[in-house]
């Protein structure tokens, strides 16, 4: 049984306008395939492109809207658009939580599954406003009303099982604390009944709606409701720990011999910022050498981040015993961001969906400063460095210049390729 959680900007709605708009979509799966999907504020913008993708995938798409006039049209857009007839309307105002009670006690009463929900509705910049229940409006709208509407479908959610909630939110959030002090929550004034400000109360929205999506996703863990299922390799390896690491591990370490004979060689392995969010179950900060592939407590994102840790980690060891031995090879780390590629192959669907529309948003930022940070990487002898996207050598995490970690994790991965005893 799953739940899981992505958060996306709702600056991805040009984007998602134009990929509907020129029928630019990932690959077509059987995963959403009579799925039952909510979307909220679904008749225009984000949420209508969302439900219309949705739609063409095959699923059972409620529009969850306000207006039922406006939400009707948007249902008739997406059957002609689509071809597929099970789109139907549900009305809910975010704006008064009795109108949420009753759109979760309608969707319990035709007893079906749910499989995705989308919180999209949201207002902004509104001048300052009560709800019917007393609330601020943005703030009801765009955090209060979906942290009710997710808690009442969410037993539903788990029953279902291999459910994703996605929470939209925006790069606002970031000044949602631009009048807390000390970048803290301002527990007496969080609907800003005080010095009220339509962006500030809109970015603290978006914070709010953030931060409960991460404190969910860890109740949900602590149950044991995990994000992706745990899978092993024909080696039996964890799937991101072989694939992202061990592998590459591997191959390198075959290669080295006749790097070393061409001599002036490069080795640039590609890591990601995600290796910093590594040690996020660490102890201290150090390597859990008796789980270093999650089989105790598995995150899909913390395995991701693990392993990108540990390619950077490996890629100082061998630059400084290459350096040692005087090796002609040099070594270093590339981080091409958001590049877009086929990386999130095995992510859930609805997952690699979203990681795609931020691809395309990024374009361009990504693939081509891979091939500057390979030209750059060990020029003029450079070894054992770290490279952004941006082609600037800047630091990776402290963990990962850890000498005896970085020592004993060389040896733990020869052990396991069965390359036997190496010189440190």
């Amino acid at each position: 049984m799953t739940v899981s959680f992505q958060r996306v900007s709702s600056e991805a709605s040009a984007e998602a306008w134009r990929l509907c708009d020129h029928g630019d979509y990932p690959d077509t799966d059987e995963w959403v395939r009579g799925k039952v999907c909510i979307v909220t504020g679904s008749n225009s913008g984000l949420g209508y492109y969302t439900a219309l993708y949705l739609a063409r995938m095959g699923a059972h798409v409620i529009l969850a809207c306000r207006n039922i006039e406006k939400a009707e049209k948007a249902r008739r857009e997406i059957i002609d658009a689509s071809g597929n007839d099970l789109v139907e309307v549900m009305q809910v105002d975010l704006a008064s939580l009795d109108s949420v009670r009753n759109f979760a006690r309608e969707f319990e009463r035709r007893d079906l599954p749910l499989h995705v929900l989308v919180n999209n509705a949201s207002v902004f910049m509104t001048p300052y406003a009560n709800t019917v229940d007393g609330f601020e409006r943005q703030f009801q709208t765009n955090y209060l009303g979906p942290f009710l509407l997710t808690n009442l479908l969410l037993p539903r959610m788990i029953e279902t099982g291999n459910a994703r909630i996605v929470n939209v939110s925006s790069q606002a959030h970031r000044i949602g604390t631009a009048n807390y002090a000390a970048g803290k929550l301002e527990w007496d004034n969080l609907q800003m009944d005080k010095g009220y400000s339509p962006l500030i109360s809109y970015g603290r929205t978006k914070l709010m709606i953030a931060m409960a999506s991460y404190e969910l996703a860890r109740r949900l863990a602590q149950q044991g409701v995990f994000m992706t299922p745990y899978a092993n390799t024909v080696d039996g390896f964890e799937r991101q720990f072989q694939t992202n690491y061990l592998g590459p591990f591997l191959l390198t370490n075959l290669l080295l011999p006749r790097m070393i004979e061409t001599g002036n060689a490069r080795i640039v392995n590609v890591s990601s910022q995600a290796h910093r969010i590594g040690t996020a179950n660490y102890a201290a900060g150090k390597l859990e050498w008796d789980n270093l592939q999650m089989d105790k407590g598995y995150s899909p994102l913390i395995s991701y981040g693990r392993t990108k840790l540990m390619i950077a980690m490996a890629s100082y060891e061998l630059a400084r015993r290459l350096a040692q031995q005087g090796a002609p090879v040099t070594v270093n780390v590339v981080d091409p961001f958001l590049a877009d590629t086929g990386v999130a192959a095995y992510s859930t669907p609805m997952r690699a969906f979203l990681f795609k529309l931020l691809q395309k948003l990024f374009a361009g930022r990504g693939g081509a400063d891979v091939r500057v940070g390979g030209e750059l990487a060990g020029a003029g002898g450079m070894t054992g460095k770290y490279f952004i996207h941006n082609k600037r050598q800047i630091a990776s995490s402290s963990t990962s210049y850890n000498l005896d970690d970085a020592k004993r994790l060389w040896d733990v991965s020869a052990r396991l390729v069965g390359l036997g005893a190496t010189r440190s």
